[in-house]
Parts: C-alpha cells; structure tokens; sequence
C-alpha cells in the first residue's frame, strides 16, 4: 500500500482482518486460494517454511471493536439489499 490509508479505509481493513481471524481454518484456506487466483504472483519466491499466510494468525491482529464490525456489516447489507 503506498498511500497512506484513511480513516475509513483503515476501520474497513481492520474489520475484515477481524472476520478472518475468527473464521475456521477452511475458510482462511479458502481466502488464501482466492487471493492467490485474482493476484498471482510472477515469481515464485523461495519464502521460509514459517512464513505463510497461516503462520501469521494473531500477529497482525488488531484491536477491534465487534460493535464498529457489526455496524459496517449492517451498513453494508443495507446499502447492498434495500435500495
């Protein structure tokens, strides 16, 4: 990410890094090959055994708020299905 994110963009990364930490691991499995299908990488880099995608659960995890989740879902399935 070059730019710096804003505000909004920021609660809205945060929030998604949230639902995946609380998924099963099928579901991150799942994520992961979809990633991997929209943007494949042009080099396959030799990367260390402990470095996958999976090894970094709860690294990255971030102070979340269900409340704040909860209200963007809401948000979004209002503005998604009663237009």
């Amino acid at each position: 990410m070059d730019a710096v994110l804003k505000s909004n963009q920021l609660s809205q990364l945060q929030s998604f890094w949230n639902l995946i930490q609380a998924s099963d691991e099928s579901v991150q499995k799942g994520l992961l090959r979809l990633l991997h299908t929209k943007y494949p990488s042009e080099k396959v880099m030799a990367r260390p055994a402990g470095s996958s995608f999976f090894a970094l659960k709860g690294i990255l995890k971030s102070k979340g708020d269900t409340s704040k989740d909860q209200q963007m879902i809401d948000e979004y399935l209002k503005d998604k299905y009663e237009e």
